[in-house]
């Protein structure tokens, strides 16, 4: 859970806000690559704003990924780590995107 707001500036110019107590289980990362990538380091801020995405349905699945990779590379994620981590959120978050809905930002304020 998110003690504080979390917000980033997209290369678009636009600024995402995630709100304090927003529930996030980060980077859902599959049991064998995760010694490869750090679930709490520089790909945390990233899969929070990427779950907040995913849980209010805004905008595409394909922006909220596009974003997510956006966000990844601005954190300094690696090319490499990186690249697969959105390819797995392409590959897979279609069952977390289509199992979420009907939430919005103000469930997560009140």
């Amino acid at each position: 859970m998110l003690t504080a707001n979390l917000s980033y500036l997209a290369a678009s110019g636009r600024m995402y806000h995630v709100p304090a107590r927003f529930v996030t289980d980060l980077a859902s990362i599959p049991f064998i690559v995760k010694p490869a990538i750090d679930q709490n380091g520089l790909s945390r801020r990233p899969a929070v704003l990427h779950d907040f995405l995913y849980c209010i349905k805004h905008g595409t699945r394909s922006e909220a990924d596009y974003l997510f990779l956006e966000a990844l590379q601005a954190e300094g994620v690696g090319l490499i780590v990186r690249r697969a981590m959105w390819l797995a959120v392409r590959m897979g978050g279609w069952m977390y995107w289509n199992k979420r809905g009907g939430i919005t930002a103000d469930d997560f304020t009140n």
